[in-house]
């Protein structure tokens, strides 16, 4: 069954005082009982729901009489307290089994209050939330699917933005995974196309600024660019292509950045547009993910000629040379930004409503049919 639902359980001791009267007797008495209260809920696009009405089972419901008293003077007062014992004593099952009746009537009510009231706040108070989040973002939910078994409940939703490219299903959640978080390609894709680097002459340092403010202001992801002792600096500046200028690729478990940009520039001396290809590979490492880079930046010649087509780089005090010679120096230029690491935090905070704070700690990142997927274990 297409649904998630999870159970509300409460196991409750109720102790009570009884006092009856019936002429001449006053029987005072205590009951002790034992329930469980069951109640469903049901996660739904319109949010939480009650499933099921409340099943209130009363375990144990134990009479005990502790005294009585009777309007009754002289030698037979104590013999009417005995006759009003034992008849209160058979009369038990009966009175056991309304105390049962009461606690469930009360129970139940006690526990549909307390819980519609909650689910009210959280839905009221998330759904404030998602609508606020996702309109300054610009997106909608195209897609809701949740399922739940025994041991575990799986939500899954899309977001989708007008005019951006959407991902293929997402992989199977393992079921030794207590949760996920998936990122297809097209989620960066879409981040770096705020960018607006169509065309445009972006500084080395102006450019990775910008990159590193997309990922946190689209994807809440903050990039840490580590950068190792023989790191230098090289100034210098990208003209990007007109077309796809910087896109991600998800493959083989690897990350992949593909861009266009053509050889260093001198003067009137230019070198026809390249692709780049740089490589990075997912793994934990103490308390960071972080992505080092695979093997050395690959420069393939670009099939564009056209001049507002291809990508220009322009760097000052670098003289002319070969195609050979420049693409060494673009390589050394390219070191300088794709770095050998980036990184993330490994756990993060989830905020809930009903119970405290919860650490999520990611203990796997693998790359899956085009997403990157963060385990929790």
């Amino acid at each position: 069954e297409h649904s998630a639902r999870f159970t509300v359980l409460l196991n409750g001791v109720s102790d009570s005082s009884t006092t009856a009267k019936k002429r001449p007797a006053t029987i005072f008495g205590k009951c002790h009982s034992e329930f469980i209260a069951r109640k469903q809920i049901e996660l739904t696009e319109a949010g939480l729901l009650v499933a099921e009405p409340t099943e209130v089972e009363v375990l144990k419901a134990k009479m005990e009489y502790t005294g009585a008293e009777v309007d009754v003077a002289g030698f037979l007062k104590k013999i009417a307290r005995k006759t009003a014992l034992r008849k209160a004593a058979e009369k038990r099952p009966a009175a056991e089994a309304l105390t049962r009746k009461r606690l469930q009537e009360r129970v139940s009510a006690q526990l549909d209050h307390e819980v519609n009231t909650t689910l009210k706040q959280v839905n009221e108070r998330y759904y404030w939330l998602w609508e606020t989040l996702l309109k300054n973002e610009s997106l909608a939910i195209t897609k809701v699917e949740t399922f739940s078994n025994d041991q575990s409940l799986f939500v899954s939703g899309t977001l989708l933005s007008e005019g951006q490219l959407a991902g293929n299903v997402a992989p199977t959640v393992s079921a030794e995974s207590l949760a996920a978080i998936q990122i297809h390609e097209s989620a960066l894709n879409n981040a770096f196309d705020q960018l607006k680097l169509e065309g445009r002459t972006v500084a080395a340092n102006e450019l990775k600024t910008g990159m590193i403010t997309v990922l946190r202001e689209h994807l809440g992801i903050i990039v840490d660019f580590k950068k190792s002792q023989e790191d230098t600096k090289v100034s210098g500046a990208i003209t990007f292509a007109s077309k796809d200028p910087l896109r991600v690729r998800f493959m083989d478990g690897k990350i992949q950045l593909v861009s266009h940009a053509s050889s260093f520039q001198q003067g009137s001396v230019k070198v026809p547009g390249k692709i780049m290809r740089i490589h990075y590979v997912p793994q934990i490492e103490d308390d960071r993910i972080v992505f080092l880079r695979n093997g050395p930046i690959a420069i393939e010649d670009s099939q564009v000629t056209t001049e507002t087509t291809v990508a220009a780089v322009a760097l000052g005090g670098l003289l002319g040379g070969a195609n050979a010679a420049f693409d060494a120096l673009l390589r050394i230029a390219l070191d300088q930004f794709f770095v050998q690491k980036l990184s993330l935090p490994r756990s993060s905070v989830l905020q809930t409503e009903m119970t405290k704070d919860v650490k999520l700690e990611f203990g796997e990142a693998t790359i899956e049919k085009k997403w990157l997927v963060l385990n929790v274990y």
